[in-house]
This record gives C-alpha cells, sequence and structure tokens, in this order.
C-alpha cells in the first residue's frame, strides 16, 4: 500500500532573449536586453525531504546532474549551519526540462526552480529572484530569465554597471495573450555556451554607440509602446528591425544574421506568406515568429511543418507566460519519488 508525502513542486517558464542594448568598453553599462517568458517549453523539479538514513537516489539525467550541482551552490550560500544541515536532505527531481543550449534559458529556469524550492525549505520562499540568482550563479550577462522567473511577461533590463552585480529590470508589460509565438527549433543544433560563448564574447566587436542609439529607440519608442497599446503591426515592425540590427552585431560570431544555416529555409518560408516580427532567441539557435491569433501561429505552424524537412526542426506554439513560475505544496506517493 503506497503512502503519500507532501513535496514542493516548482514549474517554471521558458525565456526568450531578442538581443543585447549595449557591449564593449565605452558602454557605462554592459550588456542589457530585451525579451519575453513563455509558457512552453516548461521546466519543473520536485523537492522533498528525504527520511532518515534513506541514501540521496542517483541523478537519472543531465538535468539531474545539473540540478543537483544547482541545489549544492544553493546550501553552500547559506549561513547557517542548521539549515545547510537541512537542506543536505532535500532530494531534488527534474520532472521536465527545456531543451538546453538553444536559446530559452533552460540553465537559469532550472536553476532558479531548484533555488526556490530549496528557499522554501528553510522558510525563505519569497526571496528575491536576485537573490537566488546570485546564489546559483545565474545572471552573469543576461537577466531577462532573472527577472521574468519571478514575474513573467516582457521585460528589458537596464545592464550591468559592475560585472558582479544583476542587471536592474528597467520595465515591465504584460504581453498580449492572443499574440501566441510559433518556435522553430532545429533539431542537433545548438548555440554557442560554456566556454565557446565566454570566448565569443573575448572575441565580439564592441556593438557602435549608434547601434545602441538604435536599439534603445527602438525600444523605447518601438516595441514597448506597442506592446502597452496592442498595436501588432508596430511591434512586429520594431521587433524585425531590432533583431536585424542585433544579428549584425554578432554576424561574425554566427556567421550571418541567424547562427543556424537551417534559418535561412525557415525565413524564405515566412517571407512568402509576409510574416514579421521574426527573432532569434539569444545564440539560437531556436527562431521565434509572433503571431496576431491562435489560427494565424497554428497556420504558420503547418506551413513549416510542410516545408521544412521531416525531423529536422521542432516546432512549438506557445503563449506569453505573465505571471512566472508557479511554486505549489503537493501530495504525491511515496512510491512515485524512489
Amino acid at each position: 500500500m503506497s503512502t503519500n508525502e507532501l513535496a514542493v513542486r516548482v514549474t517554471a517558464p521558458s525565456r526568450l532573449h531578442f538581443g543585447l542594448l549595449a557591449f564593449g568598453d565605452w558602454a557605462p553599462r554592459q550588456f542589457g536586453g530585451v525579451g519575453m517568458m513563455i509558457d512552453r517549453p516548461e521546466t519543473a523539479v520536485l523537492a522533498r525531504l528525504r527520511r532518515p538514513n534513506e541514501p540521496p537516489p542517483e541523478p537519472r539525467t543531465d538535468a539531474d546532474r545539473r540540478a543537483r550541482a544547482f541545489a549544492e551552490q544553493f546550501r553552500q550560500s547559506v549561513n547557517s549551519a542548521d539549515e545547510r544541515e537541512r537542506l543536505r536532505h532535500v532530494e531534488i527531481r527534474v520532472e521536465k526540462a527545456a531543451t538546453d543550449h538553444v536559446g530559452l534559458g533552460s540553465g537559469t529556469q532550472l536553476a532558479m526552480a531548484v533555488g526556490r524550492a530549496l528557499a522554501s525549505f528553510i522558510g525563505k520562499s519569497d526571496m528575491p529572484a536576485v537573490d537566488l540568482a546570485q546564489r546559483v550563479g545565474r545572471g552573469r550577462r543576461s537577466a531577462i530569465g532573472v527577472h521574468g522567473f519571478h514575474l513573467g511577461g516582457f521585460l528589458v533590463e537596464g545592464g550591468k554597471s559592475e560585472p558582479s552585480n544583476v542587471s536592474p529590470l528597467v520595465a515591465r508589460l504584460n504581453f498580449p495573450s492572443d499574440w501566441p509565438v510559433v518556435l522553430v527549433i532545429p533539431a542537433d543544433s545548438k548555440g554557442l555556451h560554456g566556454r565557446a560563448e565566454r570566448e565569443a564574447f573575448e572575441d565580439l566587436a564592441p556593438i557602435p554607440p549608434a547601434i545602441t542609439a538604435d536599439l534603445c529607440r527602438l525600444t523605447m519608442l518601438g516595441i514597448l509602446p506597442a506592446v502597452a497599446e496592442r498595436d501588432f503591426p508596430a511591434f512586429t515592425e520594431s521587433l524585425t528591425e531590432f533583431s536585424r540590427k542585433v544579428g549584425a552585431c554578432f554576424a561574425a560570431q554566427q556567421g550571418e544574421q541567424f547562427f543556424n544555416p537551417a534559418a535561412a529555409s525557415v525565413m524564405e518560408v515566412l517571407a512568402t506568406y509576409g510574416v514579421r516580427g521574426v527573432a532569434q532567441s539569444s545564440w539560437g539557435p531556436t527562431l521565434a515568429v509572433v503571431a496576431d491569433s491562435r489560427f494565424r501561429a497554428e497556420w504558420l505552424a503547418a506551413r513549416l511543418a510542410d516545408t521544412l524537412a521531416p525531423n529536422m526542426s521542432t516546432i512549438v506554439c506557445t503563449t506569453a507566460n505573465n505571471h512566472g513560475a508557479k511554486i505549489e505544496i503537493v501530495d504525491v506517493p511515496a512510491d512515485s519519488l524512489n
């Protein structure tokens, strides 16, 4: 006969990052950026206290191993020896994880979910997102996923004035729920990450001040007002121009505007139907296409599936997440946790 146990589940959205605002010695603030949170793919972790003398389980997946590393980072950040000991007995299991290194911010969402779950076991479930991020080593460059984990929505971060800081959030809006997003995620392709990403930034030419001025203008006078006023044509026009300018700054590392060569095929299909509002997320290879209705999104997804080579891309229809991660106390069968 199975008995039930209480556990904490944290479910986090994914992040789209449309581009940096500034980079280079001339800029008083580094990075900054524009992005949004989306409902799918989700990341979900389940946490519970192990019974006395119960050994920790072996990690089953790469996501489990990463979650264990994030959990240890968080534990070591806690000052109280009693709290550190309590956290040593918390088991973390990854129930869902977004594909890593494809531009969806999976590492940050997993790390933040683990941190939020562990914080609840020491009575700090309301720990600020920036504090959580610093305890699990996130927000070193972009902070869209840090703030988005907590708040959801369409976000603009202001860039960091010191390397150890997490960029401050300077604007956040609810994104229209009736503007779905179609994701095109090329198979067997990863964006730059880890050492390769660090080396790319070391080699990256500064974003010229004039381009930063253009990106800030497009953000403040184009993208944000269009979201606030639900002006879809103005939004897609501004996002397309923003994406083009960002892509040109990173072309030396990516080879062209978009990281993955398969993006050319996607853009050809979309151009055939006059689609605007296309952007690469972070280093890619994921492309995000914003549509003005669920019908249009599903129609575009079907056209892309018909045109692109089978098994070459995953196509996902999703919507904005305007509330951030969800934390809940759940009652689960004990034997399901083994």
